[in-house]
C-alpha cells in the first residue's frame, strides 16, 4: 500500500493501492499543506475540523451526491449508521455553547482519540490518520440529519471564515463531481471556480497558471507576489505573441463591457504607473487596481496576510490579462500598433 503522505509542494501523488477514503483523507491532508495550515502536533486535529466542514458543506450543496459519497464511505470504513450517529453526538456535545467550533474539536479529538500523538510524516501513523479523516467527513455529510445543531454550527463559522479558509471547506462540494475525489492541485481548484462561467477562458488561463505552478513549486516562496505578477505579464505577452488565435477567442468570449473592463484597466493602471512605455510597474499596477475590484479586502494588511494564495491567483489574472492587451494587434482588441 502507498503510505507516502502528501505535503505542500506535491503536483501529483501515486494513487496506486490506495482505497477510496484513503485518496480522499490525502487529499484533504494535501489542500490544508498547500493553504498554509502548520503540520506541527495539532495538525491533524485540524484536518479533521478541515473534514467535518467539508461534509457539512457537500450536503448542504448537493444532497444526492453527497448521499452516494457517504454510502460509499460508511461501506468502505466498515462504519455504520449507528456508529456515526455516536459520532456526531460527541463533537456536538463538545462544540455545544463553545464560542469557536473549530478549537472544540480539536480538544475533542486529542482527548478522546490521541491524535495529539500522531505524526503525518510516520508511515506507522498513515492508517489511523486516515481513517480519522474519512470517518470526520462521513460524520459531517450525516450531521444535517443527526446533529441538526452542529451541522448549522459549523456551516455558519465557516461562512464567516477568511476566504482560502471557507475554501478550503468546499473542496468535497467539489470533488462529488468527479466521483468524490481531488482532480487537480487545490491551488487550481480555487482559480477554476473563478473562471467557472467562462469556459474558454477556463481552458486556457488555467493551463497557463499550471505550468507556473509547477515552477513556483520550486521557488523558496511560492506565494511571492512578485514572482505570479511578472509571471503573468511574461506568460501573457507569450500567449499572445506567439498565439494570438488562442487569445483572440478569450476576447470573444467576453462580454463587451467586460473587455472594455479591461483596457480601462490597461490605461488606468499599467499605462498610468509605468515609468517609460516598455517598463511596466507590475505592482503598483495591481495596487491601483483592487481598491475597485471585486477583491478590495486584499489591501488590508491582515485579511492579506492569511490570503497569499487567493492573491497569487488574483495578481496572475490581473497580468496575464494586461499582457494579452499589451500584445494583442489593436485590429483584434488589443493596444500592440494602436495610435
Amino acid at each position: 500500500m502507498n503510505t507516502a503522505l502528501p505535503d505542500q509542494k506535491t503536483t501529483c501523488r501515486s494513487r496506486t493501492g490506495l482505497l477510496f477514503h484513503e485518496i480522499l483523507a490525502d487529499g484533504l491532508i494535501h489542500a490544508a499543506s498547500v493553504f498554509g495550515i502548520e503540520q506541527d502536533e495539532r495538525f491533524v486535529e485540524r484536518v479533521t475540523n478541515l473534514a467535518w466542514t467539508n461534509g457539512v458543506q457537500a450536503i448542504e450543496n448537493n444532497v444526492p451526491r453527497a448521499a452516494e459519497l457517504a454510502k460509499r464511505l460508511g461501506e468502505e470504513l466498515e462504519v455504520g449508521r449507528s456508529q456515526t450517529g455516536a459520532l456526531c453526538r460527541d463533537v456536538a456535545a463538545a462544540v455545544k455553547d463553545q464560542e469557536n467550533p473549530f478549537d472544540a474539536i480539536r480538544d475533542h479529538y486529542e482527548s478522546t482519540r490521541g491524535t495529539r500523538q500522531l505524526d503525518v510524516t510516520n508511515p506507522s501513523d498513515t492508517f489511523a490518520i486516515r481513517q480519522h479523516i474519512g470517518e470526520a467527513v462521513l460524520g459531517g455529510l450525516y450531521s444535517r440529519g443527526l446533529a441538526p445543531d452542529l451541522f448549522q454550527t459549523l456551516s455558519a463559522f465557516n461562512a464567516r471564515a477568511q476566504l482560502e479558509q471557507r475554501f478550503l471547506g468546499l473542496m468535497l462540494s467539489q470533488w462529488i463531481y468527479g466521483n468524490g475525489l481531488p482532480t487537480c492541485h487545490p491551488f487550481l481548484q480555487m482559480a477554476e471556480s473563478y473562471y467557472r462561467k467562462r469556459p474558454n477562458e477556463n481552458k486556457l488561463v488555467c493551463e497557463l497558471l499550471g505550468v507556473t505552478l509547477r515552477r513556483a513549486l520550486d521557488e523558496e516562496d511560492v506565494w511571492s507576489l512578485d514572482y505570479w505578477l511578472k509571471a503573468g505579464w511574461a506568460t501573457g505577452v507569450v500567449q499572445a505573441k506567439f498565439a494570438p488565435d488562442s487569445v483572440q477567442v478569450l476576447f470573444e468570449e467576453a462580454p463587451p463591457q467586460n473587455m472594455n473592463f479591461n483596457r480601462t484597466l490597461f490605461s488606468d493602471c499599467l499605462v498610468a504607473t509605468a515609468e517609460s512605455p516598455n517598463e511596466p510597474d507590475l505592482a503598483a499596477a495591481f495596487e491601483k487596481h483592487l481598491p475597485e475590484s471585486v477583491d478590495a479586502f486584499l489591501l488590508i494588511p491582515a485579511v492579506r496576510a492569511c490570503n497569499p494564495r487567493l492573491l497569487a491567483a488574483r495578481a496572475f489574472d490581473f497580468t496575464v490579462w494586461m499582457g494579452f492587451i499589451a500584445e494583442m494587434p489593436a485590429e483584434f482588441g488589443g493596444k500592440r500598433g494602436a495610435a
